[in-house]
């Protein structure tokens, strides 16, 4: 693996992390929106992901933790207590 390989890599992961935010945008909006109707898919799809962020909190960027304290904090503002409770 030489320097090529690895701008590529570092590249790829900062693709990654624009996806992650754009999820976490949307699913703000979503709970907004649509408040305690989107929390039982928050709890099964999205609540997994970006806790196994902050669990993980040491081998991760600022940007993804950023992200994922930022999905928790639109989770306990707009959706319902089952949500809150889960966190």
């Amino acid at each position: 693996m030489d320097e090529e390989d690895i701008e590529y890599f570092h590249e790829d992961l900062r693709k990654v992390g624009k996806l992650e935010n754009h999820v976490m945008e949307i699913a703000g909006v979503l709970a907004f929106v649509y408040k305690e109707k989107v929390s039982a898919s928050f709890i099964q799809y999205l609540l997994p992901h970006f806790g196994a962020t902050l669990q993980d909190m040491k081998n991760r960027s600022d940007f993804e933790v950023l992200t994922a304290v930022c999905f928790f904090s639109d989770a306990c503002e707009h959706c319902g207590d089952d949500v809150f409770g889960m966190i």
